[in-house]
């Protein structure tokens, strides 16, 4: 009977066991059904439906080995449809997990992914890790063209033609791109062999561009014909430019120079971005056909080249100038293809049209130099007898100074056009050496003109720069006495030097400290000039030297209007100028002006060496007002942000003067501390002492004064100390507070 019971137990168990068995299973069964169908959505591209499955299947919870599988099928779906942060999840599956199978699937299509999204740097590091049996034979063809493609765009050249090469042969629909990719690149790389062959072997199937190259090949093999015969049936609306640049080049080197210029014409593009053999084409075609001014403008684009082209360009460049009549720029291009020296022939005709245009610009040893040197260099050339004719004028006129006035010196006795000649020639020398700044030898000069006092105007400009030296060398009375022979001279009042002679006398009385006369000589320049463009400097600095004698013969309302007059006109000095005019503003007890005005350095001219004495003098202005929170303020702006002015102590000594009157005796003290810390052995610092000592004394403590005085090495005689503390006690007593008097 208890067998009977024990096998009808266990037949209970066994029958429970293997009802939750087949529970289990078919749960198992339905949760893989789940993962299953996601991947045939995936493969026929249904991806948000493969989606829903994949995270159903997730939710029944597989366990570790359907987890990554299932995630990375779920991540390929998100990258499918570019979700979000899809490529990150991605990689860091195939990170976690290196060697899974779905591991090519997921660098393949993050390598896609990456390529459609033009990164293709990134798309290299998935696509290139991809071996032919990683992936099925339809991706294979994919997969070697874009990642050729992709060392293409990175200028991995050889990289991509051995990419490429796996494709160019085959049927597939990449083939043709292939092929097409893979001449490009010979083409980039000057390999017109290879790219023509290339591209002939794709023939109509390429795109319309690759003519273009084409005929671009031909022309850089000098087969100007069959360049044309390709670039005159090729219409490309995008690169209409393009063709119209080649088809001008083409033109060009066959010799139809006119035609070239028609297409150059119709050439929108940046012509300074081309390269120097297409600019000088742009600009050779222009010059043919007498078009100067647009030529110039090409050839100055390579002008500076040092090579063959930079010395035609310059040679061009002067002939074109010399026509237009700009000789200034045709000497300087003569002059640059000359030292370039590439091609012989142009050397010497440029080395000759510069010594020609030296003598012409009257730049006489020059001229002579150029004209030695080119018969030195060209013996022989068919300019050699003209060349000489020139430098035998330039010694006739007398351009050449130096060498003109040795010869004239050489001659016993001079006729009346060579002592003209003479007085010319040494007035001119001396006006060289003057710009030179050869004081001294052109003061040598300007005396030999006046040996021979043949022409009144020139005897009157000599004193004029002999007074000029003389100011120079700080000889004022000279100056004065030359100055004034030159403005005695009747020739002085047709020169434009005239007016200049009243402002360079009251500089000299100016220097001599005669304010009032040198405030004559600056009135007499205003009156007598006309404030322009041309002389705006002189003017406006003869109103500032104006401005400042009236302010030292205190004549202050003149003074703050002409100082005004050069504020007004944005001076350089102009800071200087407003400067003035409020401490003008301030003897005159104008004190809101003066405040307003110095406020336009704080704001205007940040950088102005019065910018801490504008600061400084509104500081004490306010202070004079009693407003002594705004005057603190300045103060506090010297000390910050000016720590070498030389207001500097002062104005601690201000803040302290500020706060001791308001009873901030703590901040007063830390203020004339910081001057007797800082300025040792100065007048502010006894200052600052003597406030101190007051300050400890009527709070009654002057042990801590003395103790400070100590410390800082200004020690307190000791009667002085006894007779401090006898009166302090005396006033304790008095008080009737004996205990302190103790």
């Amino acid at each position: 009977m208890r067998k009977i019971v024990k096998f009808v137990i266990s037949a209970a168990i066994l029958c429970l066991s293997l009802q939750a068995f087949s529970q289990k299973t078919k749960e198992y069964t339905d949760a893989i059904t789940h993962f299953e169908h996601g991947k045939t959505l995936y493969a026929k591209k249904l991806y948000v439906p493969a989606i829903q499955e994949f995270k159903t299947f997730l939710a029944l919870k597989p366990g570790p080995n359907f987890e990554y599988e299932t995630n990375a099928y779920l991540n390929l779906c998100r990258l499918k449809l570019e979700k979000q942060n899809a490529a990150r999840d991605l990689a860091q599956i195939i990170r976690n997990h290196p060697g899974h199978a779905l591991t090519s699937e997921m660098n393949f299509e993050l390598g896609m992914f990456y390529f459609n999204d033009a990164k293709y740097s990134r798309a290299i590091k998935y696509l290139d890790t991809l071996n032919a049996t990683d992936i099925n034979k339809a991706q294979r063809d994919e997969l070697a063209f874009k990642l050729g493609y992709c060392y293409f765009k990175t200028n991995e050249y050889e990289k991509a033609k051995k990419e490429f090469t796996k494709v160019m042969n085959g049927e597939s629909e990449y083939a043709i791109e292939a092929n097409y990719y893979y001449g490009y690149q010979c083409y980039i790389l000057k390999d017109y062999a290879c790219a023509l062959a290339t591209f002939n072997k794709i023939g109509d199937k390429g795109p319309k561009t690759m003519q273009l190259y084409i005929a671009q090949i031909y022309y850089e093999q000098e087969e100007y014909n069959k360049a044309f015969d390709v670039i005159k049936n090729v219409n490309l609306a995008k690169q209409q430019d393009e063709i119209e640049l080649l088809t001008g080049k083409i033109q060009y080197q066959l010799g139809n120079r006119s035609v070239a210029l028609i297409h150059f014409d119709k050439y929108n593009g940046d012509v300074s971005k081309l390269d120097p053999q297409e600019i000088f084409q742009f600009a050779n075609a222009n010059y043919e056909a007498d078009r100067y001014e647009k030529s110039t403008a090409y050839f100055l684009l390579i002008a500076n080249e040092n090579s063959a082209l930079g010395q035609a360009s310059n040679y061009c460049l002067g002939v074109s100038d010399v026509k237009s009549n700009h000789k200034e720029r045709a000497f300087n291009a003569f002059g640059e293809a000359k030292r370039k020296n590439f091609d012989k022939k142009i050397t010497e005709s440029a080395a000759f049209n510069y010594a020609k245009l030296a003598a012409d610009l009257q730049q006489s040893s020059t001229a002579v130099n150029a004209i030695k040197d080119f018969l030195q260099e060209f013996p022989k050339s068919a300019y050699s007898n003209q060349a000489k004719s020139i430098m035998a004028d330039i010694f006739l006129s007398t351009k050449n100074y130096k060498a003109a006035i040795e010869v004239l010196e050489d001659i016993d006795e001079l006729t009346s056009e060579t002592k003209l000649a003479y007085q010319e020639l040494t007035f001119h020398r001396g006006e060289e050496l003057f710009l030179n700044n050869e004081y001294q030898d052109a003061q040598l000069f300007f005396k030999k003109s006046l040996k021979y006092p043949k022409n009144p105007r020139t005897e009157a400009l000599a004193y004029f720069w002999m007074a000029e030296i003389a100011f120079k060398v700080d000889d004022y009375d000279e100056s004065l006495n030359l100055m004034n022979r030159f403005m005695s001279n009747g020739e002085s009042s047709k020169s434009k030097n005239k007016t200049y002679g009243y402002y360079s006398m009251g500089y000299n009385y100016l220097k001599k400290k005669d304010y009032p006369k040198a405030q004559n000589y600056f009135e007499k320049y205003k009156q007598n000039e006309t404030f322009s463009e041309l002389n705006k400097a002189t003017y406006l600095d003869n109103s500032q030297r104006l401005a400042d004698c009236y302010f030292l013969n205190k004549q202050y309302t003149k003074a703050i209007a002409e100082y005004g007059f050069i504020i007004k006109n944005n001076y350089k000095n102009a800071d200087y100028a407003i400067f003035q005019q409020g401490m003008l503003y301030g003897l005159q007890e104008r004190h809101a002006e003066k405040i307003n005005v110095l406020k336009r350095i704080q704001s205007d001219f940040t950088k102005s060496i019065y910018f801490d004495d504008a600061l400084y003098q509104i500081g004490r202005e306010y202070l004079s007002l009693g407003n002594n929170n705004t005057a603190e303020s300045f103060f506090k702006l010297i000390i910050s942000q000016h720590d070498y002015s030389p207001y500097l102590a002062d104005s601690y000594l201000k803040l302290g003067l500020i706060n001791y009157n308001q009873n901030k005796d703590d901040f007063a003290l830390r203020y004339y501390k910081t001057v007797v810390e800082r300025f040792p052995k100065t007048t502010s610092s006894q200052e600052a002492l003597s406030f101190i000592e007051i300050i400890y004394t009527t709070q009654n403590k002057p042990e801590e004064y003395f103790k400070y005085a100590e410390q800082v090495g200004a020690g307190v005689r000791l009667s002085y100390q006894d007779s401090v503390f006898y009166n302090r006690a005396m006033q304790t007593y008095t008080s009737k507070n004996f205990k302190g008097a103790s």
